[in-house]
């Protein structure tokens, strides 16, 4: 397994896909960037079109750059206005219609394309991401070996598992048998890309795709997910190439309908960051209803990380 030595904090960026319904969460995030992350790490937050503007005038510091999603898209898909049967869409001439999910997809995996040729490696966080201590490039890479973490883990479950096992056996032609394939899961925040990887990657779905365009090929996938391309392609193809497998997540989930209240929500968290292991918490809120009915709200989310111990400290 080769690694990449030497990387400098600068040549690691933070990504994150979000929209106009995430903006306070993806707020919070960047506050706690801003708090514990090496300043050199920048962090890039891809958005809508429409929502670019949004984004640039909320007040982030200057190390968050707004992008638009269009900037990794293929010029043919555009933006369909109006939601069609709960989902928001792309429609282009030469691909079946693309939900807002796999655009997300795209973007991720794209995103060295439009980013500066220093980058190597992306941090991929989810706009409900909160980091809650100090977070060092050690955190997701080993100097030694110059190889970044990979989290691989057995299945235990996660919704679409199978689907996405064979969907990616399927692009990317790798020998495993679906079920060899199938006994992990590669689902974390967060998740590392290396460019090395990517391209390579890349240019095996291109390889078998109409036309040789890797996008044009995901746009015409129903249902896959990036980080399992990317896990089973590292692991099958590249041999684990420029990374080592962990096996917990670094922001482990905490899922807000899984608790009574506000108060029982805080408690997980404190939990979870106590030992001061992990540098933070994905707070999952797709659903924001709580047992009862109830409603957390961001400003719960905030107050429970302001009264974490080291939050309130300067950087």
């Amino acid at each position: 397994m080769s690694g990449i030595k030497n990387i400098k904090p600068g040549q690691v960026a933070f990504v994150t896909q979000s929209y106009r319904g995430d903006l306070e969460e993806c707020r919070l995030l960047c506050e706690s960037i801003d708090r514990f992350a090496p300043e050199e790490m920048r962090h890039y937050i891809f958005v809508n079109d429409e929502d670019y503007r949004l984004f640039r005038d909320a007040g982030f510091s200057s190390r968050h750059e707004i992008r638009r999603k269009g900037e990794v898209l293929p010029w043919w898909l555009v933006r369909f206005p109006w939601k069609v049967l709960g989902h928001k869409w792309h429609v282009g001439v030469f691909s079946l219609p693309v939900r807002e999910w796999i655009v997300q997809q795209l973007c991720k995996l794209g995103a060295f394309d439009v980013l500066g040729d220093e980058i190597e490696a992306i941090v991929h966080l989810d706009s409900e991401v909160v980091m809650t201590r100090p977070f060092s490039l050690d955190d997701i890479y080993d100097r030694e070996s110059g190889r970044f973490v990979l989290y691989r883990r057995v299945f235990e479950d996660e919704p679409c598992h199978r689907q996405y096992c064979e969907v990616a056996k399927g692009l990317l032609g790798v020998d495993a048998p679906v079920d060899v394939i199938a006994e992990n899961c590669y689902m974390a925040q967060a998740t590392v890309f290396v460019r090395e990887n990517v391209e390579r990657l890349l240019a095996r779905i291109a390889k078998r795709s109409p036309f040789g365009s890797w996008k044009l090929r995901l746009c015409n996938t129903y249902r896959f997910s990036e980080f399992y391309l990317y896990g089973i392609f590292t692991e099958y193809a590249l041999a684990m190439n420029n990374h080592k497998v962990i096996d917990h997540r670094l922001f482990p989930v905490v899922h807000v309908a899984g608790f009574d209240s506000a108060d029982a929500l805080g408690r997980r968290v404190r939990e979870l960051t106590a030992d001061g292991s992990l540098p933070g918490v994905w707070v999952q809120k797709s659903t924001k209803n709580i047992s009862g009915g109830k409603k957390v709200s961001i400003d719960d989310v905030r107050r429970i990380v302001a009264e974490l111990p080291g939050w309130g400290e300067p950087k």
